[in-house]
């Protein structure tokens, strides 16, 4: 019949439509591997210590975000926090806890501003200030900025003007050319790749000579920089912060989850209109106790943030004398090496060896502008160190010679 017909050739259409998605699919993961930009996943069974169980394999780590080795401290979690695993809904909902309250009371009193308000995670952080915040906005971005930096200015269908990386004098020239009302200004404060820092004076001096608010994303300052490792207003001793400051529970903190500082005004407006806040389960109080007790072991004490500064330094000097670049003091420590197929050989070649540093490539980096990211923490020792510069150093030199490793 007609209608057999028509769903026959309905039924056609949609299985077409099918192979050519999956044959897209196929045909990207060709493209991908060809290029040596296929991502594979390992498996660690231990936490993130300096020596982890990695695909099965002692391995020494130096991908780790796990700055201040707190990430696998035991804390002694206090009963009040008995709250359970999952919070059960979003924060608007039923996901606020006394955990979640007595966090955000702990981040307005260790940083000294009005407002703190808890994200799911520093990604969803950035996402829901930009697209809340950027609306009616031109921003103005670092180009090597996070991904969720970009992606938060996508999703606020904003006018977006690039400048160039750290280059206070092309964004004054661009802040020049722009006749937005709304103007805000965002950037890293270190940067996730190159680990450079952002020049923070010079950065609020610009903002307010041409009234535009400021977002700053600190995830890799927290724990690492300034003075006791509050992160890049304290490392510049600066009298005046960001309009809003994203950190990150998930790294230096060793748990999970984002937080923005502001003022009072904008925090409430943030849990009314960011998205990701509103339409997002909460974080789990486990984490967000973890959290508490990190920010209270760092008031106590700087024991783990004066560690990782060491162990930097230290690092810094040895890439020196092996002939590598060193970039700021901070625990991203990039090692160029250039072309992504380059990357994966001495990336495999370190692994074979025991160590785990991660090869940096398209899209996170330029095409052809591949690096070894190498990231320190406290607790890694002097002799792991060594070994690493050893290693590094012998791998970098054969290579460059055409030998095998």
């Amino acid at each position: 019949t007609g209608n057999q017909v028509n769903n026959g050739t309905i039924t056609m259409a949609a299985e077409e439509l099918r192979n050519a998605v999956m044959s897209y699919v196929e045909s990207e993961l060709t493209r991908l591997e060809s290029e040596h930009l296929l991502r594979k996943q390992h498996v660690f069974s231990t936490p993130q210590l300096p020596v982890s169980l990695v695909d099965g394999r002692r391995m020494l780590l130096f991908s780790s975000s796990n700055y201040l080795s707190f990430g696998e401290k035991k804390w002694k979690m206090p009963a009040w926090e008995n709250l359970g695993a999952g919070s059960g809904g979003s924060r608007l909902t039923t996901g606020n806890s006394t955990a979640h309250e007595r966090l955000e009371e702990k981040l307005r009193s260790f940083f000294g501003v009005p407002s703190a308000v808890l994200f799911s995670t520093g990604y969803t952080a950035n996402v829901g200030v930009l697209s809340a915040l950027g609306r009616k906005a031109e921003i103005f971005s670092d180009e090597k900025n996070h991904a969720s930096i970009i992606d938060g200015c996508r999703l606020a269908r904003a006018k977006v003007t690039i400048y160039r990386h750290a280059d206070m004098e092309d964004l004054e020239t661009k802040l020049k050319a722009s006749v937005a009302v709304q103007k805000i200004l965002v950037s890293d404060g270190v940067f996730s790749m190159d680990g450079d820092i952002l020049n923070l004076p010079a950065f609020l001096v610009l903002a307010k000579k041409y009234r535009a608010f400021t977002i700053v994303d600190d995830a890799h300052g927290l724990g690492v920089i300034g003075r006791t490792g509050k992160g890049i207003v304290e490392h510049f001793g600066a009298s005046a912060q960001p309009d809003v400051l994203i950190g990150t529970l998930s790294k230096a903190m060793g748990s999970e989850g984002g937080f923005t500082l502001s003022s009072s005004a904008v925090g409430t407006y943030l849990r009314n209109q960011a998205r990701s806040y509103i339409f997002s389960t909460s974080l789990s109080p486990y984490c967000v106790t973890r959290a508490y007790e990190a920010f209270c072991a760092m008031e106590k004490s700087t024991a783990a943030h004066d560690k990782l500064v060491k162990n930097i330094r230290y690092m810094q000097a040895g890439l020196k004398k092996c002939g590598l670049p060193v970039g700021a003091e901070t625990a991203i420590l990039p090692v160029p090496i250039g072309s992504e197929e380059k990357a994966m050989e001495i990336a495999a070649a370190l692994w074979a060896k025991g160590f785990y540093l991660t090869p940096i490539r398209f899209p996170a980096v330029a095409h052809g502008k591949a690096i070894l990211r190498l990231t320190l923490m406290a607790d890694h020792t002097k002799e792991q160190l060594d070994a690493l510069l050893s290693a590094l150093s012998h791998a970098l030199r054969f290579r460059k010679k055409g030998i095998c490793l």
